[in-house]
């Protein structure tokens, strides 16, 4: 059986989020159509910690060489990792704030963003380790011009998605597909793309 993982980082409930209603959407049209398990991360509830010196250092670790304190540190991003790594399907459902990404959509993206486990660094750049997986990334915006100078969100998308160097999805291993199934009334303000 195929596992979606389903990351929504809108701190809007699911009544009033623009961008969880369109994630939620994809979530249950796939699942329906392949009978696939969901694991909802709903990372806008604000219990991923942010990156610290320390914490980057036990990520970097090997597990059998991790002192005790290391593994507490490291457990949450080990744990994000296994998650991504046990699906088959990715939805990141994301509005932009302040132009560009909430702040937890970076904190997982730093957490799970682990060399020589999701990304190795090669001579023409990092390549992303995530074989066969399909992800789809819905993205609202209520006030920022998507493509334009002040999106910022579409930088974080074309590196994640293996359209500029350092990404966690390469070309070569990516399968995204585009799921634009947006209605016409929000087209200005949402963007569906892979």
């Amino acid at each position: 059986m195929s596992n979606i993982l389903y990351l929504t980082a809108s701190i809007r409930s699911d009544a009033d989020s623009i961008s969880r209603w369109l994630g939620q959407s994809i979530v249950d049209g796939l699942a329906a159509k392949t009978g696939a398990s969901v694991t909802i991360l709903d990372i806008a509830a604000g219990t991923l910690p942010f990156v610290n010196a320390e914490r980057f250092a036990a990520n970097l670790t090997p597990v059998a060489e991790r002192a005790p304190e290391q593994a507490e540190l490291a457990a949450i991003a080990d744990k994000l990792i296994a998650e991504l790594q046990a699906a088959d399907t990715i939805v990141i459902a994301s509005p932009v704030y302040n132009f560009g990404p909430p702040a937890s959509l970076k904190a997982w993206a730093d957490l799970v963003a682990r060399a020589g486990t999701t990304f190795r660094y090669t001579a023409t750049g990092p390549e992303g380790l995530l074989t066969r997986k399909k992800a789809y990334l819905t993205i609202a915006s209520g006030g920022t011009p998507m493509g334009s100078d002040i999106d910022f969100m579409r930088f974080h998308e074309e590196v994640n998605s293996g359209q500029r160097s350092g990404r966690l999805f390469s070309p070569k291993n990516y399968s995204g597909d585009r799921h634009d199934h947006c209605s016409p009334s929000f087209r200005n303000a949402v963007r569906c793309s892979r």
